[in-house]
């Protein structure tokens, strides 16, 4: 049985970040863009600060054939932020919350896409080899320092998307400590 995307139920907000009724995914993204909605992104980070950076499919609907820094995902009706970061690592890469360290970072809100985003950080030593691609949603794995991101990014800018800035790589990184 398929179930359509477009009637998952979001976690939804009023401007002052209140939660409201939930709304389904066409709701939540149909323009003019009317409701605050959650999503979480998790980046996946080891022992030497590398960043775990995966290469989205060509069968997902948003940015196909490109390389992102971070998992996460849209935060469903009931569900908290945690909860969400902990079902998106296992979606995407097949990590069980007890395989790593999942730690809150920050929560901001972004205008241009009414979403209140909750950041995590997951710190796991594993191998990308030893990741589970099981939804579909990525195709490759690698640990790449945050230099060396920064250089292919900057070189290939078209080949990326959900990227980490230098902000965030060194909070997140003082979390490890």
């Amino acid at each position: 049985m398929t179930t359509d995307k477009n009637f998952e139920m979001f976690a939804c907000f009023d401007d002052s970040g209140k939660p409201i009724e939930s709304h389904s995914r066409k709701e939540a993204h149909t323009q003019p863009l009317r409701f605050w909605h959650a999503v979480t992104n998790i980046w996946v980070i080891n022992s030497k600060g590398m960043v775990l950076c995966t290469h989205r499919s060509s069968e997902n609907e948003g940015n196909p054939n490109k390389w992102q820094t971070y998992a996460g995902g849209h935060v469903k009706d009931g569900d908290s932020f945690e909860e969400t970061a902990i079902k998106e690592l296992d979606e995407e890469l097949g990590l069980n919350s007890k395989d790593g360290k999942l730690i809150f970072f920050k929560q901001t809100k972004r205008e241009d896409g009414k979403h209140i985003t909750a950041m995590f950080a997951f710190f796991w030593n594993g191998n990308p080899e030893d990741i589970n691609m099981r939804d579909g949603e990525i195709d490759d794995a690698k640990w790449i320092s945050f230099d060396e991101y920064i250089a292919e990014k900057n070189l290939h800018s078209e080949q990326w998307c959900n990227s980490i800035n230098p902000e965030i790589y060194t909070g997140i990184s003082k979390l490890r400590d």
